[in-house]
């Protein structure tokens, strides 16, 4: 495995040097020949999508710039003092790595376009697989410690992730099954995030740990019940018909490797290896993320005074404000508000600081070490701060334009939801659910893909078939059909058709993108019942949302169920906030 990292981290740096070598030899400036990029601007914007914020500085400064469609909805945190237009503007193309494009139109418009790169995007491809990788790497530390004898086991730290996992026998087999998975295998977990194993499947190098991992799932579901062996239905054999599934679980600064088997009536389901994510990142404290090496010695950087004052903001965005004010320096990041994947406890013991760096550098690295950022200077004296794991994370980001949609909705229906906002959910996808509805959850939320596996599919299923109803009185008020705390909508849609549903390619695209794949000869029926759970009191007493919660199945002791959460607030939504002045 070391050989694999040397070798990635080979191809990163070739990739970074690609990239700095195009940049500098451009062969022209498209920021260029247009006198309104002189003009001094002054920006202050804590928080706004890429496209939006572009947007207003069109109007303010006569310029017609835009983002490209791809990137529109990234969000950014900009402080600027007076300065020309163009250097914000470079600033924000480098700190997502993205490029300018100058075109006109056919009356002659011009128009200058943000855009990223293929580069960028194989860059990210690049480092995803690089962090994959060390994650990789940590788990392959626990197989080989299947071998450790108990007593070596003793002898590692109590709070030793290993040595905690080992103790538990389920553990051990469950550990043993994922030895058993190849390289290409185990990257395609890592990558996927959820990975079946049907029983057709499971080849002679699983066999038999798997087979001992049955036993332990027959073994346990007895167990729950307070008997000493499985009931009929709970057999070794009734896992074994159904294979196994892996998936992986980002919650508490920890990623969690596990094995899932369902019997009849219960899953079964091994966490049997936890990884502190805060060391697996790709990227260092501090430097150019796209160009690798030592911070320039002459870098102007705030002092170590103004940034210590600036660390006393508990919020992120409070902190850069400060940073930017104090110092004079113009200040940029990006901006999630989906809560952190892959998030730094606040008990995580902090990384000692390098004697041989500059203490304006040692200010830095600390200032961001909690909140997984990294930072570098731009030779202009601002300076860029990105999210350690921006590839991963901007996989969760819902955009600004869907969540403020939805809280208009909810505000002007006194914050009940109705059938039509579920059936927004089919314009975000999986993962992005999965990040709106741990937004207001804390750092305690699991990061778990199998959880909204297929929901945007059922959504879309659930929109033609309610919305192309006929328009009977019984019928036409279907969507627009209130979900009140506390009442549940029985067969929302209900139907028994096999052959129908079966022919049927929204629904048979739905069946097949759930986490475990259900096959069209176990559909007895399909039936969803929907209803909502309000998270909290409302408005006034933090930000909150309702749960909308979608109840399914397609057949008997076969229920399932989708969650997507409605905001009533945008968090950290400072946009009353955004101020440009133009000189």
């Amino acid at each position: 495995m070391r050989n694999v990292l040397i070798c990635t981290c080979g191809v990163i740096l070739m990739a970074t040097a690609s990239m700095a070598q195009q940049t500098n030899t451009a062969a022209t400036d498209p920021l260029s020949g247009n006198a309104a990029f002189a003009k001094h601007v002054t920006v202050t914007c804590p928080g706004l999508a890429v496209g939006e914020l572009l947007n207003i500085l069109s109007s303010k400064t006569g310029v017609k710039l835009l983002a490209d469609k791809s990137i529109a909805d990234d969000k950014v945190i900009i402080f600027t003092p007076s300065r020309p237009l163009k250097d914000t503007l470079k600033d924000l193309a480098a700190l997502f790595c993205d490029d300018w494009r100058h075109t006109q139109t056919k009356g002659g418009e011009d128009r200058y376009v943000l855009y990223r790169t293929g580069r960028a995007v194989e860059y990210e491809r690049i480092l995803s697989k690089e962090t994959a990788a060390r994650l990789i790497t940590k788990v392959d530390e626990q197989v080989k410690a299947l071998s450790e004898t108990p007593e070596q086991l003793a002898k590692r730290p109590e709070s030793d992730l290993i040595r905690k996992a080992l103790a538990d026998p389920g553990n051990r087999v469950a550990t043993a099954v994922y030895a058993g998975l190849s390289q290409d295998q185990k990257t395609t977990l890592f990558e996927q995030r959820v990975m079946n194993f049907p029983a057709s499947q499971i080849g002679q190098q699983l066999a038999e740990p798997v087979g001992a991992l049955y036993k332990q799932c027959a073994a346990r579901a007895a167990s729950f019940r307070g008997r000493e062996s499985s009931t009929s239905g709970e057999t070794a054999r009734e896992y074994a018909h159904n294979g196994i599934q892996f998936a992986l679980h980002n919650c508490g600064g920890k990623l969690t490797a596990s094995i899932y088997a369902y019997g009849k009536s219960s899953m079964i389901g091994f966490l049997f290896a936890d990884v502190a994510t805060a060391d697996t990142w790709a990227l260092g404290p501090h430097g150019n993320p796209y160009s690798p090496g030592p911070l320039p010695r002459a870098a102007v950087l705030p002092s170590a005074e103004f940034v210590q004052k600036a660390q006393a903001e508990a919020n992120w965005i409070d902190r850069l404000q400060k940073l930017a004010n104090s110092s004079g320096a113009a200040v940029m990041a990006d901006l999630y508000r989906s809560g952190a994947v892959n998030f730094v406890p606040t008990d995580a013991a902090q990384p000692a600081a390098d004697q041989r760096e500059r203490p304006e550098v040692t200010a830095l690295d600390r200032l961001c070490w909690q909140k997984g950022y990294t930072w570098w200077p731009r030779s202009n004296g601002a300076l860029l701060f990105r999210k350690r794991d921006w590839f991963e994370q901007q996989r969760y980001e819902v955009p600004d334009r869907w969540l403020a949609e939805t809280v208009s909705r909810m505000k002007a229906q006194d914050h009940i939801p109705k059938v039509r906002d579920l059936l927004r959910a089919r314009e975000v996808n999986a993962r992005q659910i999965l990040g709106l509805n741990g937004m207001g959850a804390g750092d305690g939320f699991s990061y778990s893909e199998f959880e909204t596996l297929g929901s945007p599919e059922l959504v879309e299923f659930l929109n033609r078939e309610l919305t192309s109803r006929s328009v009977s009185a019984d019928q036409s008020s279907v969507v627009e059909r209130p979900l009140e705390p506390g009442r549940v909508f029985e067969k929302a849609y209900f139907n028994e058709n096999i052959s129908s549903l079966a022919s049927d390619d929204a629904f048979m695209s739905f069946l097949n993108s759930q986490a475990a794949p259900i096959p069209a000869g176990d559909v007895r029926f399909f039936q969803a019942d929907v209803y909502s759970e309000n998270r909290g009191s409302g408005p006034g007493g933090g930000w909150k949302d309702a749960s909308v919660v979608v109840d399914w199945k397609v057949g008997p002791l076969m229920d399932k169920r989708m969650t997507i959460s409605l905001p009533f607030e945008i968090p950290f939504d400072r946009r009353d906030q955004v101020k440009i002045e133009v000189e």
